[in-house]
C-alpha cells in the first residue's frame, strides 16, 4: 500500500454518459484513482459549516507500509461504516470525529484509536464487489451536535435513478504535493441506473448491490474520500435538513482508471443490499 495514500472522490462532469471508444471502463478503488484536477483547487462542491455533517468521519489508516486516509460513516456510538478497500491491511486507525478538519486542534474533535475493524470476506480486488468494512472505536463516543451517528436505510427500499444524493469527505487538492483538503466538503450528484453505470463498468463490477452516481451540473469534482457517505435527505436543501433527516444511502467505493475529470460514473456500495451483513457485525 502506498504511504498517505489519499482518497479521491470524482464525479462525473456532465449529465450525460460520456461516449465509449473502446468498451468497458476499468473501474479502480479511489484511493487508486489518479488526480486530473487543474492546479490547486478542488472542482465543484461547497464547504460544509459547522453539526452539519455530523455523521461524517476521517479515518486515518496505518500500517507497517505507511499511512493512508478514508472518509467513513458513524452508524452507531461505537461503529463506523466505510469501504473494505480502506481497511485491509491496516493495524491501527485514528478516528477522527466530530470536525471539518481532521486535526484535534479544532474544537469538538474527538480523536479515537483502535485496532478493530472488519471487512467484507467476499470482497474482491478485481470486480470491487461487497467494497464495504467497519471499524470499531475503542469506546462509545458520546453524541453531540457535532457528532451523530446516521440511519441506515430500511430493507427494501430502493434509490431509483434521478435521486438527489449528497456525498462529502476531504479531497487533493494538489496533484504534486498528494495532500488532502484541509477542509469538509459536500457535493450533489444523483442516482444512474445500474443499467447505465453498467454500460461503461461491466456487468461484473456493477452488480445489485452497486449504487452509481453522475454529477448534477456542468462541473467536474474530486471531493470526498473511499469509505465516505453518499446520503439522501428529505429536503433539498442540506443546509436545512442536517443529520436529522438524513440516510445513508451508500458507501464511496471505485471510479474509473483514467481519472475523475473524465466524466464517468462514480461508483458506491448500496447499503440496503447488506444490511444483513452490517446488522450481523454490528448487532445493530
Amino acid at each position: 500500500m502506498k504511504a498517505a495514500a489519499i482518497l479521491l472522490l470524482c464525479v462525473a462532469s456532465t449529465l450525460a454518459l460520456p461516449q465509449l471508444r473502446s468498451g468497458i471502463v476499468k473501474a479502480v478503488p479511489w484511493r487508486d484513482a489518479p488526480s486530473l484536477l487543474k492546479g490547486n483547487r478542488i472542482i465543484g462542491g461547497s464547504p460544509a459549516v459547522e453539526a452539519q455533517i455530523p455523521y461524517q468521519v476521517a479515518l486515518i489508516a496505518g500500517s507497517a507500509d505507511g499511512a493512508w486516509l478514508c472518509g467513513g460513516s458513524l452508524i452507531s456510538t461505537e461503529w463506523v461504516l466505510t469501504a473494505a478497500h480502506c481497511v485491509l491491511g491496516a493495524t491501527v486507525f485514528n478516528v477522527y470525529m466530530g470536525g471539518l478538519t481532521f486535526s484535534t486542534s479544532e474544537p469538538g474533535v474527538v480523536l479515537d484509536i483502535t485496532y478493530t475493524s472488519i471487512a467484507h470476506s467476499e470482497f474482491s480486488w478485481e470486480t470491487l464487489n461487497n467494497d464495504i468494512g467497519l471499524v470499531r472505536l475503542s469506546s462509545p463516543v458520546a453524541v453531540n451536535e457535532r457528532i451523530r451517528p446516521i440511519r441506515l436505510p430500511e430493507s427494501g427500499t430502493f434509490i431509483e435513478p434521478g435521486r438527489p444524493l449528497t456525498v462529502s469527505g476531504w479531497g487533493r487538492t494538489s496533484d504534486t504535493e498528494g495532500g488532502a483538503s484541509t477542509y469538509l466538503n459536500y457535493v450533489n450528484v444523483e442516482a444512474i441506473s445500474n443499467e447505465d453505470c453498467a454500460l461503461v463498468y461491466g456487468d461484473a463490477v456493477v452488480v445489485d448491490s452497486t449504487l452509481c452516481t453522475r454529477g448534477m451540473t456542468n462541473e467536474g469534482v474530486c471531493s470526498g474520500d473511499s469509505g465516505g457517505p453518499l446520503v439522501s435527505y428529505d429536503y433539498d436543501d442540506i443546509e436545512e435538513s442536517y443529520n436529522v433527516t438524513a440516510t445513508l444511502q451508500g458507501v464511496v467505493s471505485f471510479t474509473a482508471a483514467v481519472g475523475c475529470e473524465a466524466g464517468f460514473p462514480s461508483g458506491f456500495v448500496r447499503v440496503t443490499e447488506l444490511l444483513d451483513w452490517i446488522r450481523d457485525n454490528t448487532g445493530l
